[in-house]
């Protein structure tokens, strides 16, 4: 994705320049920029930053076990902790899993509405008090069934969600009317599943998804629109020089 966002930027200037240049991009790099939230940081907080960083370094030192310095980390850095302990997260229902997804000081206030749970102090995310609200967060989740809390949460437009596992993804509403998933027939497979196009286009519509072709499929056309007449593609394919699909292969 970041590659053809560079490539689109590089067309746009080869049309105002018309210069064309390279463009280089990494995994490393990609990962990098999409963990900008954790990984960026403000010079008047470094020395919040390098306290943390001592605390670090004194329990490896101390031979602390990794979980216990991922918490460590989790618990010192990462932004929203307290909020995503409790307001952005999954909650395991009466029959399954429901997501919720509030990162705004108006809809903590519907979550606890909804809920009837006490008022946390998100600037003490790890508190007795807040692990308590959390815990009984929890056990109040539990009560309900998925599709009773998707209601509640959605009677005060809350975000949350079904959490689906993949194969019930596949059969969501939403993403089988906007065509992310496709169904496929291949010759000789049959029907399958597949991806389908995550953009859409006003003016160029997507073309109906296709199997992949099989080996030599697409020679007669190619050739035909490269200007080859009927009998000169029969005699290259006769002679070996080009395949030619043999229909269910």
């Amino acid at each position: 994705m970041v590659s053809a966002l560079g490539v689109v930027a590089a067309l746009r200037h080869r049309d105002a320049t018309g210069e064309g240049q390279r463009v280089d991009t990494s995994l490393l790099g990609t990962a990098m920029a999409l963990g900008t939230p954790v990984l960026g940081g403000f010079e008047v907080d470094e020395p919040v930053f390098a306290e943390v960083r001592n605390d670090l370094d004194a329990a490896r030192a101390a031979g602390v076990d990794f979980d216990t310095i991922r918490e460590i980390y989790e618990q010192r850095v990462i932004p929203g902790a307290g909020a995503f302990r409790l307001y952005f997260r999954h909650y395991a229902t009466a029959d399954g899993i429901v997501s919720v997804a509030g990162l705004s000081a108006g809809l903590w206030g519907k979550f606890h509405e909804v809920t009837g749970l006490d008022e946390v102090d998100l600037a003490e995310p790890y508190g007795e008090r807040f692990d308590r609200i959390v815990a009984e967060a929890e056990e109040l989740f539990r009560t309900r069934t998925t599709a009773e809390w998707l209601a509640a949460l959605g009677a005060v437009e809350y975000p949350c969600g079904p959490y689906n596992l993949p194969y019930e993804g596949l059969e969501d509403e939403q993403i089988r009317a906007n065509d992310y998933v496709v169904d496929i027939h291949h010759p000789v497979f049959g029907g399958y599943t597949a991806s389908g196009m995550p953009l859409q286009f006003s003016a160029t519509p997507n073309v109906d998804p296709a199997a992949s072709p099989q080996f030599g499929e697409h020679t007669r056309e190619i050739l035909a629109e490269l200007g080859f007449a009927a009998d000169e593609v029969d005699g290259l394919v006769s002679a070996g020089v080009t395949p030619d699909s043999v229909p269910g292969t």
